[in-house]
């Protein structure tokens, strides 16, 4: 996907939340602070897996056993719950771009909508992270888990 195209979704996507007058207010990502730091703690007397795959998002990634689930692979798990999609863009840059993933497993959004953000704000800010990981890792793939029907939240 070129850069004008990326560039072209992003504007026709903050223009469409502006026009449904969505404000698309995003919590504090600090409230994570000590969830991020635990993960920085871990990588610091743990290996790395080379070349790995990147679990990221919210408690739905968090909660899963991607190495029970994924024995054979080089599994990555940065869930944190409670996350939207602007909190891992946020945190980026010390839970995504330093493992150079070559394959990127992203859910989040549920948080987003139960938190009164419209569909037209949770693209735009997936837009945002695809941009993000895409400056920086161009090859890394990426691939977004739908979000998931919850009788809790079915009335949004």
């Amino acid at each position: 996907m070129s850069s004008a195209y990326v560039m072209l979704l992003s504007i026709v996507s903050a223009l469409a939340a502006a026009q449904t007058g969505d404000p698309g207010v995003n919590p504090d990502p600090n409230r994570f602070a000590g969830e991020i730091e635990a993960f920085a703690q871990w990588d610091s007397k743990n290996a790395i897996p080379a070349d790995p795959i990147l679990f990221v998002g919210s408690s739905s990634i968090r909660l899963w056993k991607t190495h029970e689930s994924f024995p054979e692979l080089p599994i990555v798990n940065r869930g944190f719950g409670g996350a939207h999609i602007s909190d891992v863009v946020h945190f980026a840059d010390r839970i995504v771009l330093p493992y150079a993933p070559r394959l990127i497993v992203f859910y989040a959004g549920d948080n987003d909508v139960a938190a009164g953000k419209s569909a037209s704000r949770v693209l735009c800010d997936y837009r945002r992270f695809v941009e993000l990981v895409h400056a920086k890792l161009p090859e890394t793939r990426i691939i977004f888990i739908s979000i998931k029907p919850s009788s809790s939240r079915w009335s949004l």
